[in-house]
Protein backbone atom coordinates (compact mmCIF):
# COMPACT_ATOMS: atom_id res chain seq x y z
CA UNK A 1 0.00 0.00 0.00
CA UNK A 2 1.39 3.39 -0.95
CA UNK A 3 -0.86 6.47 -1.48
CA UNK A 4 19.12 14.51 -2.07
CA UNK A 5 29.52 17.69 -2.52
CA UNK A 6 31.00 14.38 -2.25
CA UNK A 7 33.14 12.36 -4.61
CA UNK A 8 31.42 10.06 -7.06
CA UNK A 9 32.92 6.60 -6.71
CA UNK A 10 34.31 5.27 -9.98
CA UNK A 11 32.45 1.99 -9.64
CA UNK A 12 30.91 -0.05 -12.41
CA UNK A 13 27.53 1.34 -11.38
CA UNK A 14 28.83 4.90 -11.66
CA UNK A 15 30.30 4.26 -15.11
CA UNK A 16 27.07 2.72 -16.35
CA UNK A 17 25.13 5.59 -14.83
CA UNK A 18 27.12 8.22 -16.70
CA UNK A 19 27.08 6.17 -19.90
CA UNK A 20 23.35 6.72 -20.06
CA UNK A 21 24.09 10.35 -20.92
CA UNK A 22 22.81 11.69 -17.61
CA UNK A 23 24.72 14.58 -16.12
CA UNK A 24 24.98 14.82 -12.35
CA UNK A 25 23.74 18.17 -11.09
CA UNK A 26 24.34 20.17 -7.95
CA UNK A 27 22.75 19.58 -4.57
CA UNK A 28 19.08 18.67 -4.94
CA UNK A 29 19.14 19.53 -8.64
CA UNK A 30 18.44 17.13 -11.49
CA UNK A 31 19.46 16.84 -15.11
CA UNK A 32 16.76 16.19 -17.70
CA UNK A 33 16.56 12.90 -19.57
CA UNK A 34 15.22 12.98 -23.11
CA UNK A 35 12.50 10.74 -24.45
CA UNK A 36 15.13 8.36 -25.81
CA UNK A 37 18.32 7.25 -24.09
CA UNK A 38 21.64 6.61 -25.84
CA UNK A 39 20.80 2.93 -26.42
CA UNK A 40 17.54 3.74 -28.20
CA UNK A 41 15.46 1.62 -25.83
CA UNK A 42 13.56 4.60 -24.51
CA UNK A 43 13.46 6.31 -21.12
CA UNK A 44 10.34 4.41 -20.06
CA UNK A 45 12.12 1.08 -20.43
CA UNK A 46 15.14 2.39 -18.52
CA UNK A 47 12.87 3.75 -15.79
CA UNK A 48 10.98 0.47 -15.45
CA UNK A 49 14.22 -1.50 -15.24
CA UNK A 50 15.63 0.73 -12.51
CA UNK A 51 12.41 0.65 -10.50
CA UNK A 52 12.21 -3.13 -10.77
CA UNK A 53 15.85 -3.47 -9.63
CA UNK A 54 15.23 -1.09 -6.76
CA UNK A 55 12.17 -3.03 -5.62
CA UNK A 56 14.16 -6.27 -5.79
CA UNK A 57 17.01 -4.74 -3.76
CA UNK A 58 14.59 -3.78 -0.99
CA UNK A 59 12.78 -7.11 -1.11
CA UNK A 60 16.08 -9.04 -0.67
CA UNK A 61 16.82 -7.34 2.63
CA UNK A 62 16.14 -9.15 5.88
CA UNK A 63 16.39 -6.05 8.08
CA UNK A 64 16.78 -2.31 7.50
CA UNK A 65 17.43 0.56 9.87
CA UNK A 66 16.76 3.95 8.28
CA UNK A 67 17.37 7.22 10.11
CA UNK A 68 16.54 10.68 8.85
CA UNK A 69 13.82 13.28 9.12
CA UNK A 70 10.27 14.14 8.12
CA UNK A 71 9.47 17.68 6.98
CA UNK A 72 5.73 18.33 7.11
CA UNK A 73 4.42 21.55 5.52
CA UNK A 74 0.90 20.41 4.76
CA UNK A 75 -0.67 22.76 7.27
CA UNK A 76 1.21 26.05 7.75
CA UNK A 77 4.94 26.44 8.51
CA UNK A 78 7.03 23.31 8.06
CA UNK A 79 7.68 21.08 11.05
CA UNK A 80 10.85 18.99 10.97
CA UNK A 81 10.93 15.84 13.07
CA UNK A 82 13.62 13.15 13.43
CA UNK A 83 12.60 9.80 11.99
CA UNK A 84 13.82 6.23 12.38
CA UNK A 85 12.57 2.93 11.00
CA UNK A 86 13.78 -0.44 12.26
CA UNK A 87 12.30 -3.00 9.90
CA UNK A 88 12.59 -6.80 9.97
CA UNK A 89 10.78 -9.61 8.23
CA UNK A 90 8.16 -10.84 8.71
CA UNK A 91 6.09 -7.75 9.56
CA UNK A 92 8.19 -6.39 12.42
CA UNK A 93 8.92 -2.71 12.84
CA UNK A 94 9.71 0.02 15.30
CA UNK A 95 9.01 3.50 13.97
CA UNK A 96 9.92 6.65 15.88
CA UNK A 97 8.88 10.12 14.71
CA UNK A 98 9.99 12.83 17.13
CA UNK A 99 8.98 11.57 20.56
CA UNK A 100 6.29 9.17 19.39
CA UNK A 101 6.67 5.47 18.63
CA UNK A 102 4.81 2.65 16.89
CA UNK A 103 5.80 -1.00 17.29
CA UNK A 104 4.38 -3.80 15.13
CA UNK A 105 5.08 -7.48 15.72
CA UNK A 106 3.02 -9.21 13.06
CA UNK A 107 -0.47 -9.27 14.63
CA UNK A 108 0.48 -7.19 17.70
CA UNK A 109 0.69 -3.40 17.64
CA UNK A 110 1.49 -0.68 20.19
CA UNK A 111 1.81 3.10 19.95
CA UNK A 112 3.37 5.66 22.29
CA UNK A 113 2.12 9.23 22.36
CA UNK A 114 4.26 11.96 23.90
CA UNK A 115 1.29 13.85 25.33
CA UNK A 116 0.18 10.93 27.53
CA UNK A 117 3.64 9.29 27.89
CA UNK A 118 2.38 5.74 27.80
CA UNK A 119 1.84 2.91 25.35
CA UNK A 120 -1.52 1.71 24.18
CA UNK A 121 -2.36 -1.48 22.30
CA UNK A 122 -4.27 -1.63 19.03
CA UNK A 123 -6.30 -4.26 17.28
CA UNK A 124 -5.06 -5.35 13.88
CA UNK A 125 -7.52 -3.94 11.34
CA UNK A 126 -5.59 -3.88 8.02
CA UNK A 127 -3.55 -6.33 5.97
CA UNK A 128 -0.61 -3.87 5.98
CA UNK A 129 -0.11 -3.10 9.69
CA UNK A 130 3.39 -1.59 9.33
CA UNK A 131 2.30 0.95 6.72
CA UNK A 132 -0.90 1.67 8.63
CA UNK A 133 1.02 2.31 11.85
CA UNK A 134 3.22 4.80 9.98
CA UNK A 135 0.19 6.65 8.63
CA UNK A 136 -1.48 6.89 12.03
CA UNK A 137 1.69 8.04 13.81
CA UNK A 138 2.35 10.75 11.19
CA UNK A 139 -1.18 12.04 10.68
CA UNK A 140 -1.65 10.42 7.31
CA UNK A 141 1.81 10.29 5.69
CA UNK A 142 2.07 7.30 3.35
CA UNK A 143 5.64 6.09 3.73
CA UNK A 144 7.13 4.26 0.74
CA UNK A 145 10.09 2.59 2.50
CA UNK A 146 8.20 -0.06 4.49
CA UNK A 147 6.09 -0.92 1.45
CA UNK A 148 9.22 -1.49 -0.64
CA UNK A 149 10.85 -3.52 2.13
CA UNK A 150 7.86 -5.77 2.73
CA UNK A 151 6.00 -5.84 -0.61
CA UNK A 152 8.62 -5.14 -3.30
CA UNK A 153 7.33 -4.14 -6.75
CA UNK A 154 3.73 -3.67 -5.66
CA UNK A 155 4.84 -0.50 -3.83
CA UNK A 156 5.45 1.19 -7.21
CA UNK A 157 2.22 -0.13 -8.79
CA UNK A 158 2.11 -1.73 -12.24
CA UNK A 159 -0.61 -1.37 -14.87
CA UNK A 160 -2.27 -4.27 -16.69
CA UNK A 161 0.51 -4.17 -19.32
CA UNK A 162 3.18 -4.66 -16.67
CA UNK A 163 4.53 -1.10 -16.72
CA UNK A 164 4.97 0.96 -13.57
CA UNK A 165 2.20 3.53 -13.42
CA UNK A 166 3.18 7.14 -14.12
CA UNK A 167 6.84 7.11 -13.05
CA UNK A 168 9.32 9.09 -15.18
CA UNK A 169 13.09 8.99 -14.89
CA UNK A 170 14.00 12.68 -14.67
CA UNK A 171 17.76 12.25 -14.53
CA UNK A 172 20.07 12.36 -11.56
CA UNK A 173 20.91 14.65 -8.71
CA UNK A 174 22.65 14.98 -5.40
CA UNK A 175 20.64 14.27 -2.29
CA UNK A 176 22.88 15.69 0.40
CA UNK A 177 26.25 14.13 -0.51
CA UNK A 178 24.89 11.16 -2.45
CA UNK A 179 24.28 10.75 -6.21
CA UNK A 180 20.79 9.41 -6.86
CA UNK A 181 18.49 8.46 -9.69
CA UNK A 182 15.51 10.85 -9.65
CA UNK A 183 11.96 9.83 -10.56
CA UNK A 184 8.71 11.79 -10.65
CA UNK A 185 5.06 10.90 -10.81
CA UNK A 186 2.14 13.32 -11.10
CA UNK A 187 -1.25 12.65 -9.60
CA UNK A 188 -3.97 14.75 -11.25
CA UNK A 189 -6.85 12.56 -10.14
CA UNK A 190 -8.12 15.12 -7.59
CA UNK A 191 -8.82 18.86 -7.51
CA UNK A 192 -5.39 19.33 -5.86
CA UNK A 193 -2.81 17.76 -8.21
CA UNK A 194 0.51 16.71 -6.70
CA UNK A 195 3.97 15.63 -7.84
CA UNK A 196 5.97 12.99 -6.02
CA UNK A 197 9.74 12.86 -6.48
CA UNK A 198 11.85 9.84 -5.51
CA UNK A 199 15.60 9.66 -4.88
CA UNK A 200 17.11 6.18 -5.31
CA UNK A 201 20.72 5.68 -4.22
CA UNK A 202 22.81 5.21 -7.37
CA UNK A 203 24.86 2.31 -6.01
CA UNK A 204 22.49 0.39 -3.75
CA UNK A 205 19.20 1.45 -5.43
CA UNK A 206 17.70 1.85 -1.95
CA UNK A 207 15.30 4.69 -1.26
CA UNK A 208 17.17 7.75 0.04
CA UNK A 209 14.25 10.14 0.16
CA UNK A 210 11.16 11.57 -1.46
CA UNK A 211 9.15 14.78 -1.66
CA UNK A 212 5.47 15.48 -2.26
CA UNK A 213 4.61 18.87 -3.78
CA UNK A 214 1.36 20.60 -4.66
CA UNK A 215 1.19 21.65 -8.29
CA UNK A 216 -0.18 25.19 -8.71
CA UNK A 217 -2.10 26.42 -11.77
CA UNK A 218 0.91 28.46 -12.96
CA UNK A 219 3.11 25.35 -12.91
CA UNK A 220 4.98 26.26 -9.74
CA UNK A 221 5.16 23.88 -6.82
CA UNK A 222 4.69 24.06 -3.06
CA UNK A 223 6.37 21.55 -0.77
CA UNK A 224 3.95 19.49 1.28
CA UNK A 225 6.13 16.66 2.59
CA UNK A 226 9.78 15.64 2.53
CA UNK A 227 11.34 12.47 3.89
CA UNK A 228 15.10 11.99 3.76
CA UNK A 229 17.15 9.09 5.07
CA UNK A 230 20.64 10.22 6.05
CA UNK A 231 21.64 6.76 7.28
CA UNK A 232 20.66 3.37 5.85
CA UNK A 233 21.92 0.21 7.56
CA UNK A 234 20.75 -2.88 5.64
CA UNK A 235 20.80 -6.41 7.09
CA UNK A 236 21.82 -5.15 10.51
CA UNK A 237 21.28 -7.65 13.33
CA UNK A 238 18.64 -5.99 15.51
CA UNK A 239 19.53 -5.25 19.12
CA UNK A 240 17.86 -7.61 21.62
CA UNK A 241 15.51 -4.82 22.71
CA UNK A 242 14.89 -3.44 19.17
CA UNK A 243 11.20 -4.29 19.21
CA UNK A 244 10.52 -4.11 22.93
CA UNK A 245 7.80 -1.84 24.23
CA UNK A 246 9.97 0.93 25.69
CA UNK A 247 9.80 4.74 25.57
CA UNK A 248 11.60 6.60 22.78
CA UNK A 249 15.21 7.79 22.94
CA UNK A 250 16.38 11.03 21.26
CA UNK A 251 17.31 10.77 17.57
CA UNK A 252 20.14 13.18 16.60
CA UNK A 253 19.24 15.70 13.92
CA UNK A 254 21.64 16.33 11.03
CA UNK A 255 22.56 19.53 9.19
CA UNK A 256 20.52 18.34 6.19
CA UNK A 257 17.32 18.65 8.20
CA UNK A 258 17.72 22.37 8.89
Amino acid sequence: MFIPPARLRASAGAIAFMAMGIVIGCTNETAHVGEEDSTGTGSIVVADDLLARSAAAHKRLTTLRATGFLRDARRGPARVLPLRWMLAKPERCRLQIGEEVAIVLQDQWWSYRADVQRFRTHRLFTKTPVETAGMLLSDGVSFLLPSLFLRGESAFERDRFGKFIGWRLMGAGWLGALPCYVFERQDASTDSPTVMRLYLDQESLLLRGWTLEALREDGSRRLLLEVRYTELLPNLTPAPDAFQVRPPEPIPMTEDSR
